[in-house]
């Protein structure tokens, strides 16, 4: 365990470049989240709705548009990923609703399947619940009625007459209350802000600590005292990667306890946030392993310093820790996918809908865990396959 005691050695010697500024670096940029003013109360929600219509002047889809109108603020946008981004980046759409084409047709024939809606959002998981409910009780009710209609007549469904009977039966709308609880913006605090910018702090820390601690490692001293004790480089690979490991552990358990601190305890109170919590513990390893290759390959300070600061930065625009995903190029989210935040923060995403999961999403879930375990697997082997190929190089 000579390589694992060293390790801790010359992360003592530089306790407050490798333990205090990142605290401090964290701290910084989560307290704002932690102390934004929270309400509880009910309230109604007027969702700002953006409406890519490929379905025309068809009266069905126009009804639809029409009823939403009346107690939200829509927005046309265009057909096209760039339009759809840039409606959610701009702030001119919190959920985008896509009504497709032949949807009025399918609704009237009782084949919606067909054609369904689709509804999406970034950052508002409540307010998209909202717009789903509401359509779906649209949905329900005409069903019904035009069930009613068409047994009743015995013809095929009228549409003057089914608009009628959906004025009557949705006059008295309902509107749908949500509970704005410091626990529910807390969550969300904790889920979509605090824990993606720990990712950042993670890969900046991790880097840093292990580049600097293998460049005093690599030492000729330390490598010939190594030599002379028969350490193999499989086990100095296992020591050391156990050592930052730990390092890690409690560098983890030490912002899960503060985060549980300054956002009022929320962390244990649902099965969600203890997946959550979970799944922040499997990234944390995966990226430990991703620094540990990185530090292999850094053979001075300064690229220590220097990969630290760009990949941190790179990481955290590509996986949608500091701008929208959505905005950010195709290219960029395919470089990142090699690290396992922009899995995580997806993974994240999954688990706020944990209670409405579909075998489909839960297959999802476990593919994404599956990645960045992998990830950190990869890794670790790459790092023992470059200390194999350096010791043979010393040797000859």
């Amino acid at each position: 365990m000579n390589t694992f005691k060293l390790f801790f050695k010359l992360v003592k010697a530089n306790w407050v470049s490798h333990l205090f500024l990142p605290a401090v670096i964290y701290l910084a940029m989560t307290l704002p989240f932690a102390f934004m003013p929270q309400e509880t109360n009910f309230q109604a929600r007027s969702v700002q709705i953006g409406i890519v219509n490929k379905d025309g002047d068809d009266p069905i889809s126009q009804d639809v548009i029409h009823r939403l109108s009346t107690h939200h603020h829509l927005r046309s946008v265009e057909e096209g990923e760039k339009a759809q981004v840039e409606a959610f980046y701009m702030g001119k759409a919190q959920v985008m609703l896509m009504i497709p084409s032949g949807f009025g047709k399918a609704l009237k024939d009782g084949r919606v399947q067909d054609a369904p809606l689709e509804i999406t959002s970034k950052d508002y998981p409540q307010e998209e619940r909202l717009v789903k409910e509401e359509l779906a009780t649209y949905l329900n009710t005409w069903q019904l009625l035009a069930l009613a209609q068409t047994r009743v007549s015995g013809q095929e469904l009228e549409l003057d007459q089914q608009f009628k009977d959906l004025d009557q039966a949705l006059e008295d709308h309902v509107e749908i209350l949500y509970e704005n609880s410091g626990d529910s913006e807390m969550q969300l605090g904790v889920g979509e802000r605090a824990l993606p910018i720990l990712s950042y702090v993670f890969v900046i820390s991790f880097i840093y600590v292990m580049g600097t601690t293998f460049y005093v490692m690599r030492q000729s001293e330390i490598q010939k005292r190594e030599r002379l004790g028969h350490v193999k480089p499989w086990k100095r690979v296992l020591e050391t990667y156990l050592a930052g490991a730990c390092l890690g552990v409690g560098y983890w358990i030490f912002f899960m306890v503060t985060l549980n601190s300054l956002f009022g305890g929320v962390l244990g109170k649902t099965v969600i946030m203890w997946g959550i919590v979970g799944a922040s513990f499997i990234n944390m390893l995966s990226i430990l392993a991703f620094s540990y290759f990185v530090a292999m390959l850094a053979n001075s300070p300064g690229a220590v310093n220097f990969s630290s600061t760009l990949l941190g930065l790179l990481i955290a625009f590509g996986s949608g820790i500091f701008v929208p995903l959505e905005v950010v190029s195709p290219f960029l989210r395919s470089l990142v996918s090699l690290v396992s935040p922009i899995w995580n923060i997806r993974l994240t995403k999954l688990l706020f809908n944990l209670e409405t999961w579909t075998i489909g999403q839960r297959q999802e879930a476990l593919s994404y865990v599956g990645i960045q375990v992998l990830l950190g697997v990869t890794y670790l082997t790459l790092s023992l396959l470059i200390m194999k190929y350096r010791l043979k190089a010393q040797k000859e």
